[in-house]
C-alpha cells in the first residue's frame, strides 16, 4: 500500500487495520523514528505511533524559527497626524 507522504502523521489509526498501520509505522521509520520494542499488536502500534507523532510535531515546531518577541511599533510622524486631526470637524462638546 503506498500511502501519501506525511500520511502517519494526521490519519486516525483508531480504525486502522494492520497493514496501514505498519506502512504508517514504516513512513515514521523514514522519519528516523525507530520502535525500541517488538510492536506485535495493533494497541502497541497505535501506542507507538502517537508517541512517535508527539515527537514529530515537537521536532517540527522547534525548527521553526520563532517570530521576534517585540516588533518595533507603528511610528507616525506627527505632522501627518497634525494634518489628520485638521481634517476632522470642530468639537462642538455635544453628542449627535
Amino acid at each position: 500500500m503506498s500511502l501519501p507522504k506525511d500520511y502517519w502523521l494526521l490519519a486516525p489509526t483508531t480504525a486502522a487495520r494492520k497493514a496501514e498501520l505498519e506502512d504508517m509505522i514504516l513512513q515514521a521509520q523514514a522519519c528516523g523514528h525507530i520502535p525500541t520494542s517488538g510492536l506485535s499488536t495493533n494497541v502497541e502500534r497505535r501506542a507507538w505511533l502517537q508517541q512517535a507523532r508527539s515527537a514529530e510535531w515537537d521536532r517540527r515546531q522547534m525548527s521553526r524559527r520563532a517570530a521576534p518577541v517585540r516588533r518595533s511599533p507603528c511610528e507616525i510622524p506627527a505632522r501627518e497626524v497634525n494634518a489628520w486631526l485638521r481634517t476632522l470637524p470642530p468639537d462642538t462638546g455635544q453628542t449627535p
